[in-house]
């Protein structure tokens, strides 16, 4: 921004000054532009993790492959799967990429739900498998959020 000084009143050797900013139409479109993108950014920083984070209540897995059967799979590491997981689930590792390959071998017709650590993962494994033409692929989100 360029400034304009004014004297506002002069008293002995001292000049009290006050700058008065002008403000060009490219200084305002700037100001709009950095003003209106970082609006969009803290929208989806608000708006935009909910889908990677999961289910936000416990889910009870028994009840709901009773009411909506399907297929339940952990896509974390060994080391986690080894430390416990649900006695009903597959185990396809998302991070060697073990989903990936099974996905060419699953029925693309069935309901799918997944689990991870945390949920993040699992969001990641239901977007890959709804890009390979899944309809129905549910995020359950954390091992911990299921009973």
């Amino acid at each position: 921004m360029t400034g304009l000084k004014l004297l506002l009143s002069e008293t002995g050797n001292r000049c009290n000054q006050m700058t008065v900013f002008m403000l060009y139409p490219q200084t305002i479109s700037k100001m709009f532009v950095r003003t209106f993108f970082y609006l969009l950014m803290a929208i989806s920083l608000a708006f935009g993790h909910t889908q990677c984070s999961g289910q936000s209540k416990p889910v009870n897995v028994t009840e709901l492959l009773a009411k909506k059967p399907g297929i339940l799979i952990d896509v974390r590491t060994n080391d986690e799967w080894n430390s416990g997981h649900r006695p009903e689930a597959l185990h396809y590792d998302w991070n060697s990429g073990d989903l990936q390959r099974a996905t060419l071998k699953l029925d693309k017709s069935k309901t799918y739900y997944l689990y991870c650590a945390a949920g993040v993962r699992a969001g990641k494994a239901a977007d890959y498998m709804k890009s390979m033409g899944f309809k129905n692929v549910v995020n359950l989100g954390g091992y911990s959020d299921l009973r």
